[in-house]
């Protein structure tokens, strides 16, 4: 009857310490990916009437920044906020202009 005690106490030992000095852990981790759209620096273009121009929503893509440790590393992206507004330029791409100094939704 000792020995079959002895038996499981030496066993529960060893487990708890296989498990704890077990190194890679990445099958353990449960990582929850953040609900996030992706940054759009060009949104909503729209021509005009007479097809000489294109107006589109534009904010410069300042950086990318990480967050969080490994293995659950989630990446995100800095705007530019002092250079966001409503762009228009020619249909040859010349004459690039900010009309706006703020986001035009749904322009027309």
């Amino acid at each position: 009857m000792k020995n079959k005690y002895f038996f499981i106490i030496v066993a529960t030992f060893l487990s708890i310490l296989f498990y704890s000095c077990k190194k890679d852990r990445t099958e353990d981790a449960q990582c929850i990916e953040p609900a996030v759209v992706p940054f759009q620096p060009y949104s909503y273009p729209v021509w005009h009437p007479n097809g000489q121009l294109l107006g589109f929503t534009y904010t410069p893509l300042a950086g990318i920044g990480s967050n969080g440790k490994a293995p659950c590393i989630y990446y995100s992206y800095f705007a530019n906020a002092d250079s966001t507004g409503f762009y228009l330029m020619n249909k040859d791409g010349s004459s690039f202009r900010r009309v706006t100094n703020f986001r035009v939704y749904s322009p027309a």
